[in-house]
């Protein structure tokens, strides 16, 4: 059995030669043990290329420790054949799981438990008795068993365990496997072997009794490039008994330049009986016991311990515990399988596959390697059953990436006339594996794929299903523009016997959600209440969740009052706690941070969000990282951190866009309009706005938007012109979850056009929400009673417009939410002026400041504090910003020593732009036609022409697309302008801390920068 030797058999054979070249290696290794005898624990990968004496180190730091520590020894299996955290099996027990079980819990989450339980297992075996372990070949592991290494490195810093890992450089390794090694590497001590120096090579040629002469060394060096196995092989291969000069001869002229050669060449010297006999051996492995080889070969045991010694004469085997065998190195298995040619292997494989099945205890993957390997003189059909095998048993175990190769090996294997329903079981087996690794194409391809071989209702509803969620569904309804999803999910209702099932409840509120934004909302909402209708009747907790979860997005947010919408998230987090399931307690606490959000509570919120990431972050799944990354940007909005929500935002999108392609975007898209508005450069997504709202022309949430910038920008005929499509019918259609952002939009837009009618209209439709949110929670436009002033003020009752901005600021406040408190204060402030109440200055009046340069000196006041600062660069530009309140300005004004000053005329006018545009737009279709064409040289004069202009046109604009004045600088100098203003506050509030903190939350500093306080202060500049 692969890596089945006990810890003794690894300490038993030491290298022939002598170790050289390692010893700083050694003692640092040594050091490493007696550290986690002491209690502090670590991992150290050894990594190199075959034969670099990984392993022998490893041996000799375990025979230096063996009295101060436990050892033991996991190796890996080159043929894949090793059951799920083989490598761990000395040190923990390993048991599996239904499939089912997985099924039905979020993605991602089985495997974290199990690894979990695990390392506590391993960890709580070693803080009683102090341990080395050694794994070999970490690149032939199965993906879990690495991840598990990755877990017990996160926690093994104050425990007594070393483990060291030898991996080969240079060996294929598949993507997944790959990602987990370098997550080990990121958490351990890497020390990379390399080849031996000249003065090791001369110590190994002494040993060897050759001289160890300067020319002799180079020679051997140039053969082998230092690597120890090699040349240990290339002595080997040069008899002792030769003269000296004869030795020399043999060394420069006779050997072979590959390791593989040199041993293929040992091998064919041995006896015919013995390398028959390690012909078998290496079909079994790299290891094994002496009673299943002697089975396997048709031999008795006290005859095949004969030739088995003397091929450990030979240094073909290496000692080993009694009863057992082992390969010298896996090169030199390497080399006995290849000798022999396919229609003896394929006999061999035959006869121990065979063999292998009669043993129960043989591990599933062990039997369909050999009966694969056995083709075709092995039952096919067989094969393939064992091969799925082999895949349910890797899945059961979470070993999901093994369960996809076996699946697929079982596929590629499986003849053409093997039954539709059986390949289309299989095809869902690998599909429902790979979406648990977050292969999302390759497991819908998979579904596809059995959907079209099947009309059995549970096979397609297990098709439906997993293509509608590959991987990250929480009850959430939105626009996925593929209507594959439908059309598989109708197809599987279609042909169940009965829904009255949980399967019947997922296939329906997954198709109702799909539809939720079709041009079929009533049959989504029909869709909906049938499931939870059918889940009530259940009464199972896990239908009950599913039902409500989409009924609650769809149809309870933006449309029930807070109470109901509060209850029923509620609700949906009992019944997940209930069922313990891991993918109902992230709906759950989704739905709950949306309602809170709603509910203008938003410390209750972080607590939602926080025990939504801590779920989600072990699990690693991008589906479940967006969320919190989303809230997270969100945030940030919401308090003003312009730059921070920005990237924030960025990051989000990079995560969604693998699972939630279309909502990831629109989500993205709806941030960057929003923020985009607080920097007050929404004129930059006008002409991408309206693209977007002509290609969605079916989408009236679209049209709102829309609106809301032409308002917003000061297109007010245009606007009103938007506004008059809203019709009843129209407004109707809006009614879904984002009813109350379209709603705050369309108020907007009723007061900057006075459209009274639609005031009143929608002052009727009130949202019940305390807090708007923009699709999911992207955004926060802050408390609704900003908007409900605005309808207020538009249909003339200015006392209630009045409460309702006094009520806005109270909640902006305590949310953070700065750019609205800043606009709720300011337009409350005008409507008093407007009343005669007050002007605008003395609703102000605590807030009006002086920040006035006075010759070489800055005279400031603020708060009835004044105080005096020598003239600096940073004070300059914040006395510019101050001036332009809520105004974005870009650091290239900034920058300029002049940026107090009115700006001058365009360099270009706009005729000349118009010109440079047109001319780079031809400029780009020669170079097309000159590459086509292959005319490299016409080519190469197009780009040149081409960077001409563009430098010409880059001097005019400046960030953003905005027109550059004369006189403005060339660079983009972000980081300059930020620094010195960051140091300009500093200074500031040496000398005035109250001015200081103000500044501090009220400057935005970025490409853009900006001033925009909470309240609406009156400077004097």
């Amino acid at each position: 059995m692969p890596g089945g030797s006990r810890p003794e058999a690894r300490a038993a054979g030491w290298s022939d030669g002598p170790l050289v070249g390692r010893d700083h290696l050694l003692d640092e290794l040594t050091a490493a043990a007696h550290a986690a005898a002491r209690g502090e624990g670590s991992v150290v990968l050894l990594t190199g290329e075959a034969g670099i004496g990984k392993t022998t180190v490893a041996r000799a730091v375990a025979q230096r420790v063996r009295e101060q520590l436990a050892i033991s020894w996991g190796a890996c299996s080159p043929d894949n054949t090793a059951p799920p955290f083989w490598p761990w099996r000395a040190l923990v027990a390993v048991s599996s799981s239904e499939r089912g079980d997985d099924a039905e819990q979020a993605v991602g989450a089985p495997r974290y438990e199990q690894l979990s339980a695990l390392r506590a297992e391993l960890l709580g075996a070693v803080a009683a008795q102090p341990r080395v372990h050694v794994i070999e070949d970490l690149q032939w592991a199965d993906v879990a068993s690495v991840l598990l290494l990755a877990h017990v490195a996160e926690a093994i810093a104050d425990i007594p365990f070393l483990v060291l890992a030898t991996v080969r450089t240079g060996e294929p390794r598949s993507s997944q496997l790959e990602d987990a090694i370098d997550e080990v590497g990121r958490l351990s001590a890497v020390r990379a072997l390399s080849a031996l120096s000249d003065d090791d090579v001369g110590a190994l040629l002494s040993a060897s009794g050759t001289a160890p002469a300067a020319d002799v060394v180079a020679l051997v060096q140039a053969r082998t490039g230092g690597n120890p196995l090699f040349v240990s092989e290339l002595l080997r291969a040069v008899p002792r008994t030769e003269p000296e000069e004869r030795r020399r001869v043999l060394l420069a002229e006779n050997v072979p330049s590959r390791v593989s050669d040199l041993i293929a060449r040992r091998l064919s010297r041995l006896p015919a009986a013995v390398a028959d006999a390690l012909v078998t051996a290496a079909v079994l492995g790299s290891e094994g016991d002496m009673a299943t080889l002697a089975a396997a070969h048709h031999m008795q045991l006290d005859a095949l311990l004969d030739l088995l010694d003397q091929a450990r004469a030979a240094h073909v085997l290496d000692a080993a515990t009694p009863g057992t065998w082992r390969f010298r190195h896996q090169l030199v298995r390497d080399a006995v399988y290849a000798g022999v040619t396919g229609g003896g292997r394929a006999r061999r494989h035959a006869a121990v596959a065979e063999l292998l099945a009669a043993e129960p205890a043989t591990p599933p993957a062990v039997v369909a390697h050999h009966a694969l390997a056995a083709q075709p003189l092995f039952d096919t059909d067989r094969a393939v059953a064992l091969a799925a095998r082999a895949g349910e048993a890797a899945f059961a175990h979470h070993a999901y990436e093994e369960a996809v190769a076996w699946f697929e090996r079982a596929l590629a294997a499986a003849p053409a006339a093997t039954a539709a329903r059986w390949r289309a079981e299989l095809l869902l087996l690998s599909g429902e594996a790979q979406r648990h690794i977050g292969d999302t194409s390759g497991a819908r391809a998979a579904f596809v794929a059995a959907a079209e071989l099947t009309d059995d209702a549970a096979l397609l509803a297990r098709a439906a299903l997993g293509y509608a969620d590959p991987g990250a569904d929480l009850g959430i309804a939105f626009r996925t523009n593929d209507v594959v999803t439908a059309a598989l999910l109708e197809r599987a209702i279609a042909a169940q016997s009965t829904l009255d099932t949980l399967t019947g409840v997922q296939l329906e509120t997954r198709l109702a959600a799909e539809l939720y934004f079709s041009d079929r909302p009533a049959h989504a909402r029909h869709l909906a209440y049938s499931a939870l209708d059918r889940a009530r009747r259940l009464g199972d907790p896990r239908a009950l969740g599913l039902a409500t979860a989409v009924v609650h997005d769809s149809f309870v947010v933006g449309a029930a009052s807070l109470e109901a919408q509060l209850a029923e998230s509620a609700q949906l987090l009992a019944w997940a706690n209930e069922t313990g399931s891991t993918a109902a307690l992230l709906t759950a606490h989704r739905a709950r941070v949306m309602d809170l959000l709603a509910a203008g509570d938003v410390v209750a919120m972080d607590e939602e969000v926080l025990a939504f990431r801590r779920l989600a972050e072990p699990l690693r799944v991008p589906g479940y990282l967006w969320w919190p990354e989303l809230w997270s940007a969100m945030r940030a909005l919401l308090e003003g951190r312009h730059d921070v929500a920005e990237e924030r935002a960025l990051a989000t999108f990079a995560i969604g866009e693998r699972v939630f392609p279309s909502l990831a975007m629109v989500n993205l898209s709806f941030f960057l309009f929003f923020l985009r508005r607080e920097q007050g450069r929404l004129a930059e997504m006008e002409q991408a706005t309206r693209d977007f709202a002509a290609a969605n022309a079916d989408v009236p949430a679209i049209r709102v938007a829309l609106t809301f910038l032409l308002a917003e920008m000061g297109h007010i005929e245009e606007a009103r012109s938007t506004l008059a499509a809203f019709d009843d019918a129209a407004l109707a259609r809006l009614r879904d979850r984002n009813w109350p952002a379209s709603w705050f939009q369309l108020a907007r837009a009723a007061r900057a056009t006075g459209n009274q009618a639609l005031a009143r209209t929608l002052l009727d439709a009130q949202p019940d929400e305390r807090c708007v949110q923009v699709s999911l929670a992207t955004v926060c436009l802050g408390a609704t009673e900003l908007a409900h002033a605005w309808l207020l003020e538009t249909v003339g009752d200015l006392d209630g417009a009045g409460d309702a901005y006094a009520a806005a600021e109270d909640l902006n406040a305590r949310i953070g939410a700065r750019s609205w408190l800043a606009q709720a204060r300011a337009e409350h402030a005008q409507l008093l002026a407007r009343r005669g109440e007050a002007t605008v200055a003395d609703v102000a009046s605590v807030a009006s400041a002086t920040f006035r340069r006075e010759g070489s000196v800055w005279s400031i006041a603020f708060a009835d504090r004044a105080a005096q600062l020598p003239d600096a660069r940073g004070l300059r530009d914040l006395a510019f910003l101050l001036a332009r309140r809520g105004e974005a300005v870009s650091v290239l004004e900034l920058a300029d020593d002049h940026a107090g000053q009115a700006r001058g005329a365009h360099a270009l006018d706009e005729e000349a732009r118009r010109r440079i545009r047109q001319r780079l737009r031809e400029l780009d279709a020669d170079e097309a036609d000159a590459e086509a064409a292959g005319d490299g040289e016409r080519a190469a004069l197009v780009r040149d022409e081409r960077q001409t202009l563009a430098e010409a046109v880059a001097r005019d604009f400046g960030l953003g697309g905005r027109a550059r004045r004369l006189g403005d600088p060339v660079e983009r100098v972000r980081k300059t302008v930020s620094t010195r203003i960051r140091r300009a506050i500093a200074t500031v509030a040496r000398v005035h801390p109250e001015l200081g903190r103000h500044l501090e939350r009220s400057i935005d500093t970025g490409a853009w920068c900006a001033y925009r306080p909470a309240e609406p202060v009156y400077w004097k500049t």
